[in-house]
C-alpha cells in the first residue's frame, strides 16, 4: 500500500495536511495558469519540488506534567509554510525510557503507513534543545520558574518579569507573610527570597513600628452607622492599592482597588473596582455600609457602592 491510501489511524493528519496541500497547489496552478505560460510552468517545477510530504517525529516536554512527550510536524519541503506542531503521545518522566518508548512507536507507525516516494518518515531521536532538566520531582515549568526565581526575576503574575528586589515594599512584605502557606515549591522559593530582602532592608521593623503608631493614633475608631444604612462621609484617603489582577488556575482574578481612609477619626474602607481619589486626598463620598470589623485592634467600618460628592454641601452630617 502507499501514496494516500495508505494513511490510517495515526497517519490520518497526515493525510489530512496533504490533501489540504493539494488543494492549496491546485489553486495556485490555477492562478498561474491566468498569469501566462511562463508563469503557469514555474509554478509546476515548483510544485513537481515539493510534492513530498515528511513527518518528523520528535521528543519534547510536558508544559506542566513534567512528562517527555512525543510530537510530530509534518511539512514539505520548499513550500514555505509552517507546519502543523502535534501532540502524538505522553511519554515517561525519564529521558533513556522515552527514547525507548518513542522509538518503538515510531517503529510501529512505519509497519502500518509505509514510506514512498511522495511520504517520508523521520524520527529525531534526541531530546530537543529547549528542554529544561527537572528538579526532583517538579515538573517542568515548576523548576524553569524556580531557576527564574534563583536570577532574581518573578517568574509569574501581574509582576511578571520584574526584578524581585525592585518589586515595592508592600508587595515584598506581602509575599514575605505567605512563607508559612506557600502553596508550591515555585511560591516558596518566591515568598523565602522576598522575606530575606524585607529582612535585610528592615522592612519588618519599619511595619511593626507604623501599627504601633497607628494603633496608637486610631485607638478610638469606632463603627460608624447600621449595616446597610446609606452614609455621607468626609475624610483623607490614608491608602490605596491595586490588588487582583493574577491567575488562579487559568483564568485571571478581576482587578479591585483596596482603600483605606479615616472619617472623623473612624477607619472606613471600602474594596471594589471604583477608584475614588490618590493617596492623601480629601473626598466627600456617600457609601452603603456593609459590615463591621476589626483589624489589629483597630475597629473599622467596611463600606460599598461609593458614590464621590463634588459638592461638599451635598454631604450630610452622619
Amino acid at each position: 500500500m502507499g501514496g494516500l491510501s495508505s494513511f490510517t489511524e495515526h497517519g490520518h493528519t497526515c493525510r489530512t495536511g496533504l490533501e489540504k496541500r493539494v488543494e492549496n497547489g491546485v489553486a495556485a496552478l490555477l492562478a498561474a495558469w491566468d498569469n501566462g505560460q511562463d508563469t503557469f510552468e514555474k509554478s509546476i517545477m515548483t510544485a513537481q519540488t515539493s510534492s513530498v510530504v515528511i513527518k518528523q517525529f520528535y521528543i519534547s516536554t510536558g508544559r506542566k506534567s513534567g512528562f517527555y512527550t512525543l510530537r510530530a510536524m509534518n511539512f514539505m519541503p520548499g513550500a514555505g509554510v509552517e507546519p502543523p506542531d502535534n501532540h502524538v503521545m505522553t511519554l515517561t518522566a525519564s529521558e533513556d525510557t522515552s527514547i525507548d518508548k518513542a522509538q518503538r512507536y515510531v517503529d510501529a507507525f512505519r509497519s502500518r503507513v509505509p514510506e514512498t516516494d511522495h511520504f517520508k518518515i523521520e524520527f529525531d531521536a534526541c531530546i530537543d534543545n529547549e528542554v529544561i532538566p527537572r528538579r526532583g520531582n517538579l515538573s517542568v515549568r515548576d523548576s524553569q520558574h524556580i531557576e527564574i526565581v534563583e536570577n532574581g526575576i518573578m517568574p509569574f503574575g501581574k509582576n511578571k518579569g520584574k526584578v524581585i528586589a525592585e518589586l515595592s515594599e508592600a508587595s515584598i512584605l506581602w509575599y514575605s507573610d505567605q512563607s508559612k502557606n506557600a502553596n508550591g515549591s515555585v511560591m516558596s522559593a518566591i515568598c523565602d527570597r522576598c522575606a530575606g530582602i524585607a529582612a535585610e532592608r528592615g522592612y519588618f521593623q519599619a511595619r511593626q513600628e507604623r501599627r504601633a503608631e497607628e494603633q496608637a493614633t486610631y485607638a478610638s475608631s469606632v463603627h460608624v452607622g447600621e449595616i446597610k444604612q446609606r452614609l455621607d462621609f468626609s475624610g483623607e484617603i490614608l491608602f490605596i492599592k491595586e490588588c487582583g489582577g493574577y491567575f488562579v488556575g487559568n483564568e485571571i482574578t478581576p482587578v479591585y482597588w483596596l482603600h483605606k481612609m479615616v472619617c472623623d477619626g473612624n477607619i472606613i474602607i471600602y474594596s471594589g473596582s471604583k477608584v475614588l481619589g490618590e493617596r492623601g486626598d480629601q473626598i466627600s463620598f456617600r457609601a452603603t455600609v456593609k459590615k463591621h470589623g476589626e483589624y489589629q485592634g483597630i475597629m473599622q467600618t467596611i463600606v460599598n457602592r461609593p458614590a464621590v460628592l463634588t459638592n461638599k454641601e451635598e454631604v450630610k452630617n452622619v
